[in-house]
């Protein structure tokens, strides 16, 4: 009985999760209504790694046993490890579940999330649709799911990151938060300051460079470039490498923004890091670089692609920002050196960056369909012209358009920012490839890991029974 009682368990929620998907599907609509499957890869590739984790627990259930000899106690104690590992398989569901279903609120976040998503898949899919020279073990993965949550900035979690904190929070299995970062499709955090002003899905761009490095194994190479070019540099004062080093994820993803977004990437950062010289010269996080070597990394490779990078800074003169800094000055010079190395093929790869967005020399198709948009989006916009670059230059006309508001007065600025705003997200949500997005997941990958993912909870649970005990 008391195993029965955890077979019930079991089919209470594979019901439960199995109906989720079958109502996600059926959600997975374009705007005339027809199946578009813009969720495809990540809800099969989800959907996979929780049935497989199911199955293997239950396979492992029955394995109890539960002859009359036995000890009861020994039985439920057995059970109850089991009940456990339910609980938490079920926690790892609702996480994803939570932010799949923001894009049921039909008056607000679903919209703007339908925007985000082709924003996502524009800067994601562009990398392996093109196949810029990648390697050819190197497959696409589900892109990143965007949601909605009460944070300043936008964010991912990605594999190797430390795990979602609605995972970690109350959590009574050490460790859980070391497996979880293999959990199989990445996140992205949108701020809520994104609902009313979508042009800052420009930001975008950033997150998904995080992700891009992880799946091409970008990023040991891209810190053993960081420290060479520092070493290699000459300088008289000896640059503090390790600290490059440090820098080398957000510099990545700063340098994949400026290759898909050109100026606006730039133009964007300027907005969130323009502060009084004093700040611009000290590190907002032990990750970043200060304000104004970002500034200079970005604008310096905008440039060297032929988008207009320093023209975006709108008169901010770095250098002089950073004079009277010694170690900002040796950074400074450090920009150009190390975007020699950065932008051009990698070490023991055959990826150039500067390649990689597919905007390279196109300076004057691009400013001419972001002006397009910049023209068009505040007043009564066309239907654009749906494919996989159309998002990213709808966002930076969009950007381009708020720009040109700011030079309103208040109560024009009141008029029209709402009319653009909403223009946005719907032009944003008609911009992207029709169809399917990306290639049928790989099944027995997700299948294993779903049986990694049993096995692992399975072992905590019970490692936790012993805890308890002890105590």
């Amino acid at each position: 009985m008391r195993q029965e009682q955890t077979f019930r368990e079991f089919m209470r929620l594979e019901e439960a999760i199995s109906n989720w998907f079958k109502i996600r599907n059926s959600r997975d609509l374009d705007q005339m209504g027809r199946f578009a499957g813009l969720h495809k890869t990540r809800l099969a590739t989800l959907q996979n790694v929780l049935q497989q984790g199911l199955d293997s627990l239950k396979q492992e259930l029955v394995k109890v046993d539960v002859r009359p000899a036995r000890a009861h106690a020994d039985v439920y104690a057995e059970c109850r490890d089991f009940d456990v590992a339910l609980v938490w398989m079920e926690r790892v569901w609702e996480y994803y579940r939570e932010k799949f279903d923001q894009r049921s609120d039909n008056d607000t976040l679903g919209p703007l999330l339908e925007a985000a998503d082709e924003v996502v898949w524009s800067c994601y899919s562009e990398v392996f649709i093109a196949n810029y020279n990648l390697p050819p073990q190197v497959t696409q993965g589900p892109a990143p799911l965007s949601y909605v949550a009460p944070d300043y900035s936008p964010a991912t979690w990605e594999a190797d990151k430390l795990s979602p904190s609605e995972l970690r929070q109350g959590s009574d299995i050490q460790g859980l938060e070391t497996f979880l970062q293999t959990l199989p499709i990445p996140v992205l955090r949108l701020p809520p300051w994104c609902v009313h002003a979508p042009w800052w899905l420009v930001f975008v761009a950033h997150e998904v460079g995080h992700n891009i490095q992880r799946e091409l194994d970008l990023k040991s190479v891209f810190e053993g470039v960081l420290e060479k070019a520092c070493l290699d540099s000459g300088r008289p004062q000896k640059p503090d490498a390790e600290r490059w080093k440090r820098w080398s994820q957000e510099i990545f993803a700063d340098l994949f923004s400026t290759v898909m977004l050109g100026s606006w990437a730039v133009r964007a950062i300027t907005e969130i890091e323009l502060a009084p010289k004093e700040e611009m010269v000290q590190s907002r996080g032990a990750g970043y670089p200060t304000p104004i070597v970002r500034l200079k990394l970005m604008a310096s490779t905008a440039d060297r692609i032929g988008l207009e990078g320093t023209a975006a800074l709108e008169g901010l003169e770095l250098d002089e920002l950073s004079r009277g800094n010694p170690i900002t000055e040796v950074d400074m010079t450090l920009v150009e050196p190390i975007l020699d190395a950065a932008l051009d093929i990698l070490p023991s790869t055959t990826v150039a960056l500067k390649n990689i967005g597919g905007l390279k020399g196109a300076l004057s198709a691009f400013n001419n369909d972001v002006n397009y948009w910049r023209e068009h989006l505040p007043q009564n916009p066309p239907n654009p012209l749906r494919s996989l670059r159309t998002p990213r230059l709808v966002v930076c006309g969009a950007l381009a358009a708020w720009e040109d508001v700011t030079t309103l007065n208040k109560m024009q600025r009141q008029d029209v920012l709402p009319v653009l705003a909403k223009n946005t997200i719907e032009t944003l949500r008609k911009s992207g490839p029709a169809g399917d997005r990306a290639k049928a997941p790989a099944m027995p990958e997700a299948r294993k890991h779903g049986a990694e993912l049993a096995a692992w909870l399975l072992n905590a649970a019970r490692g936790l029974g012993s805890q308890k005990q002890e105590g």
